[in-house]
């Protein structure tokens, strides 16, 4: 009976482990094939990678998988897993960057097999069936012939047109210190009236041949306009000569001005000599075409006032908001009123200056706007005024002739205001006023002075074109220094010797074009022959078990 039941079992259970056997090899070559194919692509991480082998393991009736954990990847103990890339008992890693290496996944299994008949005559009743497989995948390479190509050479003739260049020719005002800035264009934009310094028997009478009477560097869109007693002399003007030269009524007439008749000691001409001419006379005439230009110096940006009976406060306050000044300046002002920026608004509101002896030049000065419509007049004499300037608190020091575009003061950085700012109104002066009258003997005014309103730009040539007028009688600017931009000024009386500080003003002048000649250039392109070539391309993958 044993005998027998031993035959039985070898049979019988023999051939169940032998069905058991080819079915899970068939599990593990599935899953082997489905890791490869799976494993190139980036997004499939090792969960994906667990997922393809348990599943088409388990179609072909195999166990679930995981990655195969083996202490000694050479000498593999891990079953019922997948390995990728496979490493072989060598150390080699067959994931396809060696060569000769292709991609290769492995797949280990075993299960139990229970028996029928092994169990009667004591073998158990089951046996491990154990399967392994790792499959490949390999690209087929192919050959794509690239035939070779013949460039012939070539000859070409290239012509470039010569550029055609504007130039607009600048005009510097070199003779000294710019005195004055009219925007309009009329051609006695710029009035000069009077007796001047005295007639010329009484300059000879005082030594000093009529050099009180020689004025600085000027500027205008349009013209100046000479009237009175001889002589008065200005140093430099830059004006429209086309329109406003030789103009019925109106100077400068040329000669005398701009020729060796328009000489004065004032000026050193000729060295040495002190000669002086008797005329109204420019000594050097500048064009600046018929484009009108813009203010030279920039105009500051209007302040805001502040409320009726508020104190200036420099640390907040400069130079965005205005105090107000109360009434009329006269001597004992400043006692009350700290150096700052002042205020008066309206168009029917004069800021005036009417005492003698005002001096406002101590400390950090002061500075006075006259806003929408409001004027500023003087007419005390011995009036001394100095633009403000918070020293102590300023990176810089106070300016005298540079204008800083930028500056530092409390801390803060000062844009779109001249520091040199003294009077400002925004009366445009109709009817015949003036937005800044300065009047009286003795004046000591330093810094500049801005009539520049109405903001219109172009100014047109019309005969009856207004603007803001500044005014100087009397001696009001005797020793003064600054510069003055408006768009009529009238001078008029004993003016003194009055030191702008626009030095360096540099103003378009005319233009004209050139032309550069057309150059031609040959150009040789030689002739190129590549020869063919093949290129490698993957035309398919091969898949299979290796092992």
């Amino acid at each position: 009976m044993p005998l027998f039941l031993a035959l039985i079992a070898l049979v019988i259970d023999g051939s169940m482990l032998l069905v058991k056997k080819r079915a899970l090899q068939n599990a593990a070559d599935a899953a082997a094939l489905a890791v490869v194919q799976s494993a190139p692509d980036p997004s499939c991480t090792s969960g994906c990678l667990t997922s393809f082998a348990t599943d088409y393991s388990q179609k072909n009736g195999g166990p679930d998988l995981h990655p195969c954990n083996d202490a000694v990847p050479t000498n593999p103990t891990d079953t019922n897993c997948y390995r990728y890339p496979y490493i072989d008992k060598d150390g080699n890693v067959y994931d396809g960057h060696a060569v000769g290496f292709p991609k290769e996944a492995e797949v280990r299994m075993t299960v139990s097999s229970p028996t029928i008949f092994a169990r009667s005559i004591g073998l158990g009743s089951a046996f491990k069936v154990s399967a392994r497989s790792v499959a490949q995948t390999d690209p087929r390479l192919g050959v794509s012939p690239v035939p070779g190509t013949t460039v012939a050479g070539q000859i070409s003739t290239q012509t470039t047109p010569g550029q055609v260049h504007t130039i607009t020719d600048m005009v510097t005002l070199n003779e000294g210190s710019g005195v004055a800035f009219a925007m309009s264009r009329v051609c006695n934009s710029i009035s000069y009236s009077g007796a001047g310094s005295g007639t010329w028997e009484q300059a000879i009478a005082d030594g000093f041949l009529g050099s009180a009477s020689a004025l600085g560097v000027f500027a205008t869109n349009g013209g100046v306009d000479f009237s009175g007693n001889a002589p008065k002399k200005m140093k430099q003007l830059a004006f429209d000569q086309a329109r406003c030269m030789n103009a019925p009524n109106h100077d400068p007439d040329s000669p005398p001005s701009g020729t060796n008749q328009c000489t004065a000691k004032a000026w050193g001409t000729p060295p040495g000599t002190g000669t002086d001419s008797i005329n109204l006379c420019v000594q050097n005439l500048v064009n600046i075409g018929s484009q009108p230009i813009g203010w030279p110096v920039k105009p500051p940006t209007l302040p805001t006032p502040l409320p009726a009976n508020a104190t200036f406060n420099p640390m907040n306050d400069y130079p965005s908001r205005c105090a107000n000044p109360g009434g009329s300046i006269g001597q004992n002002w400043a006692a009350t009123h700290p150096p700052g920026i002042y205020c008066v608004s309206g168009a029917n509101t004069n800021l005036q200056f009417s005492s003698n002896g005002v001096d406002l030049t101590s400390g950090d000065g002061y500075t006075f706007f006259a806003l929408n419509g409001a004027t500023i007049s003087t007419s005390g004499n011995g009036l001394k005024l100095k633009f403000y300037w918070p020293t102590s608190n300023c990176v810089d020091v106070r300016p005298t002739i540079t204008r800083y575009p930028t500056y530092k003061c409390f801390n803060r950085t000062i844009t779109n205001y001249d520091p040199e700012t003294l009077f400002y109104s925004s009366s445009p002066s109709s009817g015949g006023t003036c937005a800044i009258c300065l009047q009286g003997q003795s004046g000591n005014l330093t810094g500049d002075i801005f009539a520049t309103k109405p903001d219109a730009f172009p100014p047109t040539p019309t005969l009856t074109q207004t603007g803001g007028t500044v005014k100087v009688s009397g001696g009001a600017l005797s020793a003064g220094q600054g510069f003055i931009e408006c768009w009529n000024l009238q001078i008029s009386g004993n003016t003194g010797n009055y030191q702008g500080t626009g030095a360096g003003l540099v103003l378009p002048g005319g233009t004209h074009t050139t032309t550069d000649p057309d150059q031609t250039q040959t150009i040789v392109i030689p002739g190129t022959t590549n020869p063919g070539t093949t290129i490698a391309t993957t035309i398919g993958t091969d898949i299979d078990l290796s092992q």
